[in-house]
């Protein structure tokens, strides 16, 4: 789970590696969101007091009052016989049969574990993915205390699909629960965010954050929820990222993010800090010295000034919103600190996109235990292929290396494709590869 504090390239190679940092290079460089890795030091008197019950887990799961010989029986004959099917149809058939003579015993047979995730898959598997959405919507309705116990899930897989139809006007329902119990699905809360950001419906993001981002910055609960607040942060930025912005826009920016209800870095606090960056993002497109660098350090410098200069490019070439530009330049500034830094020896270029080492790096940023991070899977992917414009409008490679960066990322993103649509409901939002088709250059 990457989370971050609005793009750090620094945080992404602290993240691909621990290692010491000359500080006194790093002055003027020192990125967004930088910092949110560390520890929270905070004392007993600047900790608030958590009475809500949203800094803590709230739903429980455990062993429900004892049910008679003869209901056990039953649930562990249906269980019996589920363990022997295979086919999703008579799955859903089996199941459906149990909710409706049985729905005294839905919660405590625990159908909301493994029965329903086994049938969501299968379901996605043979392309009958809506069916499995209609069971889920009604499985929440007759039955939302067993749904609450793995809402983190369902919700989720209701939102990809109503993002899938088009129907986003929708998603605020599925966000409640959400809202509601924050900590109880710390990772699926993560992963929302990053879908909603990855699709372009950031507005939904910061509606959720806006919400809970205090409980999950200082639950004791939660690791690395320091990063909820980057929408809060980028919306406030972006009121001053054009080229005639004034001094008392970035003293006005300085003075609202103190309202935000979380201790930030000092140096959030500073109008120099933000004066140095919005320079650097404004600044034309134009070519960079991308002489490789002798020291792994001078190599992330350089890559820290491009990305953030990239934000605004690829904010401007599409027509999305700074937050979800912030989620596209993130995946590159990771793909780049893992690159630096899984190599033993000093790079020749600057950049490394051949096929070998995108498939090799991304597939190293993306692993979850036995299953990938799909959205992620699509950050890499189009940050690259439109960083190579970048690359080409800024002048820093021609138009033949920009034609082969970006044939290559079509080629190994699509190569392991059709299995990965079998797994993943994502794969039923991010239908065309690259997002946004071929940018159009000024001549």
């Amino acid at each position: 789970m990457s989370k971050k504090i609005f793009g750090t390239y620094r945080d992404s190679y602290d993240e691909a590696k621990d290692f010491d940092i000359d500080h006194d290079n790093y002055a003027e460089l020192e990125d967004f969101e930088d910092g949110f890795q560390e520890e929270k030091e905070t004392s007993n008197q600047e900790k608030r007091e958590f009475e809500d019950p949203r800094y803590y887990k709230q739903i429980s799961d455990g062993k429900l009052t004892e049910i008679s010989a003869e209901d056990d029986k039953l649930i562990d004959d249906w269980f019996n016989e589920y363990v022997e099917i295979e086919d999703p149809v008579l799955l859903m058939k089996h199941l459906t049969g149990f909710l409706n003579e049985h729905p005294d015993l839905v919660e405590k047979a625990s159908l909301h574990e493994e029965v329903i995730f086994q049938l969501g898959a299968g379901y996605l598997k043979i392309g009958r993915y809506d069916e499995f959405i209609q069971f889920l919507l009604e499985f929440r309705s007759k039955h939302p205390e067993s749904y609450l116990k793995s809402f983190g899930y369902y919700d989720y897989n209701i939102i990809v699909w109503l993002i899938s139809q088009n129907r986003v006007e929708e998603l605020p329902e599925y966000l409640e629960n959400f809202k509601k119990y924050p900590v109880d699905f710390v990772d699926k809360v993560f992963e929302l965010l990053d879908l909603l950001y990855a699709t372009n419906n950031a507005a939904f993001a910061y509606q959720l954050v806006s919400e809970i981002y205090p409980f999950m910055f200082y639950s004791e609960e939660v690791f690395g929820g320091e990063s909820i607040v980057t929408p809060l942060i980028i919306e406030e930025y972006s009121k001053v990222l054009h080229p005639d912005y004034t001094d008392e826009e970035i003293d006005q920016l300085v003075e609202n993010l103190k309202t935000i209800k979380c201790e930030l870095l000092n140096r959030y606090y500073s109008a120099d800090f933000w004066k140095g960056n919005t320079d650097l993002m404004l600044r034309p497109f134009t070519s960079w010295d991308v002489t490789p660098q002798p020291r792994k350090e001078a190599f992330h410098n350089v890559h820290y000034k491009l990305v953030t200069n990239f934000r605004r490019f690829l904010k401007e070439k599409t027509g999305i919103s700074w937050i979800s530009a912030n989620f596209y330049v993130e995946k590159l500034a990771e793909y780049l600190a893992r690159w630096v830094e899984k190599s033993d020896k000093p790079h020749k270029v600057l950049f490394d996109f051949s096929p070998e080492v995108m498939y090799k790096t991304i597939g190293s940023l993306i692993g979850k235990m036995m299953w990938i991070d799909f959205t992620s899977y699509v950050g890499h992917f189009n940050a690259i292929y439109y960083f190579a414009d970048y690359l080409f409008v800024c002048g820093n490679i021609d138009e033949s290396q920009r034609d082969k960066i970006q044939k290559d990322c079509i080629k190994v993103y699509n190569k392991p494709l059709d299995e990965l649509k079998k797994q993943y409901d994502e794969c039923l939002v991010f239908t065309q590869f690259p997002l946004w088709g071929k940018i159009k250059h000024d001549n």
